[in-house]
């Protein structure tokens, strides 16, 4: 399991986003890819609105497809001094509920969502974004798929290594 803490208005979360894709596009079924919030709202005004938006389309099936909006036009929302108008277009362009998105994007089913996953970042000793983590550990990684690669096939390595021996008992 790969697993990123990320947050939306995050330039360098931005600039890893293709990269995270490829990744994801490469490994397909062999590995589980989840995407945690951790919005550094001390920096980035937007970045728990912008999370809000993500979890809220995702309650209507289109998280990833919101996802991908957020970072590919990151640059048109993020210092905007109210995004959510624009968010609404995109869950339009997604051809989501527009009425039930806004609302579940202000409601505490949503903020909780986000909040347990930013409790489970500090748990974890998330200081700054993005953030990856296989199978629970923190991995350093640089903005390539070789990077990426390497830890990853390190971890099925292992995985299969531990299977293996747990057989032969």
């Amino acid at each position: 399991t790969l697993v990123e803490f990320g947050d939306y208005q995050c330039p360098y979360c931005g600039q890893y986003f293709p990269t995270v894709k490829q990744v994801v596009a490469k490994y397909g079924d062999q590995i589980k890819f989840q995407f945690k919030n951790f919005p550094l709202t001390s920096i980035h005004q937007n970045a728990f609105a912008a999370a809000r938006a993500a979890e809220a389309a995702g309650l209507q099936g289109k998280f990833w497809e919101m996802n991908e909006i957020l970072y590919s036009t990151q640059s048109s929302w993020s210092e905007q001094t109210d995004p959510t108008p624009i968010f609404a277009q995109y869950a339009q362009q997604l051809g989501l509920n527009v009425d039930q998105f806004k609302k579940d994007s202000s409601s505490s089913k949503v903020n909780d969502l986000i909040n347990a996953d930013m409790a489970e970042g500090t748990k974890l000793k998330v200081t700054g974004t993005p953030a990856f983590f296989i199978n629970g550990e923190k991995i350093d990684v640089s903005n390539s798929v070789e990077s990426f690669s390497k830890a990853i096939d390190a971890a099925i390595a292992k995985q299969a290594k531990k299977s293996t021996s747990s057989t032969q008992q």
